[in-house]
């Protein structure tokens, strides 16, 4: 059935910055005149689409990463669960990148209703 179709999309990006590469600072720290990034993410629905599995996948060329796994649950036609994470890793480190925002690692329980 299509309701338990697979969604999967590939992104990939990059990030411009103009000007001298000695003057390009993120938060007054040294930043590259470019950065790539790629992202995955997988959607899986499962019982009649009342469950869900997500993932998030976004890897930077340099060696730093962010995941986010997620699972969904709608029980009804107004209770929503959530359960997911941020996880960021990687030895790119420098501010404004993703191996730098460790601090920020988490993981996240939303429960609401829509009436």
């Amino acid at each position: 059935p299509t309701d338990q179709t697979m969604n999967i999309s590939v992104q990939w990006f990059q990030t411009r910055r103009e000007g001298d590469s000695d003057g390009i600072t993120i938060l007054n720290a040294p930043a590259d005149k470019n950065e790539t990034n790629f992202s995955l993410f997988l959607s899986q629905p499962v019982m009649n689409g009342q469950l869900s599995f997500d993932f998030l996948a976004v890897m930077d060329t340099d060696d730093a990463y962010w995941w986010q796994p997620q699972v969904r649950y709608l029980p009804g036609d107004h209770w929503r669960l959530a359960v997911y994470a941020n996880l960021f890793t990687g030895s790119e480190v420098r501010p404004g990148r993703l191996g730098g925002l460790s601090w920020a690692n988490e993981v996240n329980v939303a429960l609401t209703y829509q009436f």
